[in-house]
This record gives C-alpha cells, sequence and structure tokens, in this order.
C-alpha cells in the first residue's frame, strides 16, 4: 500500500505546473523527500526549537491508529481548554495577532507566525482580528531592537517584513 503524507499529495499532481509565489517556500519545503526530512530533523535538533518540529510535522501520519491517536489527543485538548475556560469564567479572550499584515509574497514565508490562528483552527473556536490600535513612532524605535524569541530565521524574517511596510 503506497501510504503519502498531505505534502506529497499536495506536490505529486503540481509537477512541472505554476506555482504562485506566496506558496513557493510552502511548496518547497513540501517537495523535499521524507528521508531527507527526517535526518535533517534529527541534525538540525540542537540548532533549532522550530524547524525540527516542522520538519517532522511535514512527514506526516503513516497509520491508522496514529490518525485516530492524534484526534483522540485534540478532542482531550478541546476539553481541557474548555474546562479551563468554564472554571475561570472565561466567555471571550482577546489576545493579540501578528501584525500588521504582511506584504503579499511574505505570507507563505512566515506561517510560523500564525501559531494563535492554528490554535484556534485545531481547537474549533471561531477567531477574528480586530484593530485596536495604530503604529506610534515608539513602536518603530522598539522594532530596531527586536531581537524575537528565537533568535532564529523567522524572527529576523519578521523584522525585515515589518520595516518593508
Amino acid at each position: 500500500m503506497n501510504r503519502l503524507t498531505l505534502c506529497q499529495r499536495t506536490t505529486a499532481h503540481r509537477k512541472g505546473g505554476p506555482v504562485d509565489p506566496c506558496l513557493r517556500p510552502q511548496v518547497k519545503l513540501c517537495s523535499v523527500p521524507k528521508w531527507l526530512k527526517r535526518i535533517l530533523v534529527f541534525l538540525l535538533k540542537p540548532f533549532s526549537p522550530r524547524i525540527p518540529s516542522i520538519l517532522s510535522a511535514l512527514c506526516g501520519i503513516s497509520t491508522i491508529p496514529e490518525i485516530w491517536k492524534l484526534h483522540a489527543a485534540v478532542e482531550d485538548y478541546i476539553s481541557e481548554t474548555v474546562a479551563h475556560w468554564r472554571k475561570h469564567n472565561i466567555d471571550v479572550l482577546l489576545c493579540p495577532m501578528i501584525g500588521p499584515a504582511f506584504n503579499l509574497l511574505y505570507c507563505g514565508r512566515l506561517t510560523s507566525l500564525s501559531s494563535l490562528t492554528m490554535l484556534y483552527n485545531l481547537l474549533n473556536f471561531p477567531a477574528g482580528a480586530v484593530t485596536v490600535s495604530t503604529v506610534t513612532a515608539q513602536d518603530e524605535e522598539e522594532l530596531k531592537h527586536f531581537r524575537g524569541i528565537y533568535q532564529d530565521y523567522w524572527d529576523k524574517l519578521h523584522k525585515q517584513v515589518i520595516r518593508c511596510l
């Protein structure tokens, strides 16, 4: 039985076809063979906290029991989150989003910054974005000294994207 990951299925039918420039980084990453991703996960683990987990996730799930285990873990996570919110009488959660909106060609390169959006999709909770303030001169000054949490490629790219706007 031929088992293909989502990445392999996504890129298999596109060979030779046009690729949207916004999605090119994602398509390239999905095109890397699974065996190479696994080797990179092993080699990069000591040096980068984010890249190995992303590559590992892109390797996919190969068996039905793994899928059911993942679905059970998601259901447990949803139940824990709802129980925690009820325990603390939380009806609405306001949290920061990444912003401002990125230049069109950067959105496919900065998928690591969409974690809050992915989290609410996983939880199947409705989410939206509301403008609550504007960029000030102080914000611009603080950006000059921005290093990010991990000080990796995505933190540097995030700073570059914000400066380009």
